[in-house]
């Protein structure tokens, strides 16, 4: 058995408490990088920042940094730093399982109802897995690392519980 080459993406990816690893990615200067600052903050483990390096192994999909960049944040107009000088070598993990993905736009996006209700949920297949993915539109004004612990830790609504709360069957549409 031949080992697969590892495929590199652009994104960012972090290790959440919990087990949880999220894979950011959206155009530049959408807040990936501030995003994964914010998830530092919080108590979260990067990865990589800027490319990612993925490995598909058993039917599940791992990620690390490739090359000499580990534990390096690039953030718009500050510069490179060092994530492990300011939150210890903890802070950084050489690779993670990837459980989610979260998709950074920069203008708001689909309004619809059903959208409103649910997030903008849909899945995003790297390498042959299927991963839940949430598109988030980021700002300067969103908590955008509380709004990616919510978006891949917890579970969305059920058609029941949303049906309670809007009191009409529309939202099971």
């Amino acid at each position: 058995m031949t080992r697969e080459e590892p495929t590199l993406i652009p994104g960012v990816l972090l290790a959440l408490r919990g087990g949880h690893g999220v894979l950011i990615e959206g155009p530049s200067g959408s807040g990936k990088s501030d995003a994964a600052l914010g998830l530092l903050e919080r108590g979260h483990t990067l990865v990589a920042d800027d490319a990612v390096a993925l490995e598909r192994r058993r039917g599940t999909l791992r990620g690390r940094c490739p090359g000499p960049a580990r534990g390096l944040l690039h953030l718009r107009d500050v510069g490179v730093i060092d994530a492990t000088e300011l939150y210890g070598p903890e802070a950084v993990a050489a690779a993670a399982p990837i459980t989610a993905c979260i998709r950074l736009q920069p203008r708001a996006g689909d309004d619809r109802p059903e959208h409103l209700l649910r997030g903008r949920r849909d899945v995003r297949y790297l390498r042959g897995v299927a991963l839940p993915r949430v598109t988030l539109t980021g700002g300067v004004s969103r908590p955008l690392p509380a709004l990616i612990e919510a978006a891949v830790v917890s579970e969305p609504c059920s058609t029941h519980r949303l049906q309670q709360i809007t009191g009409n069957r529309e939202a099971a549409a």
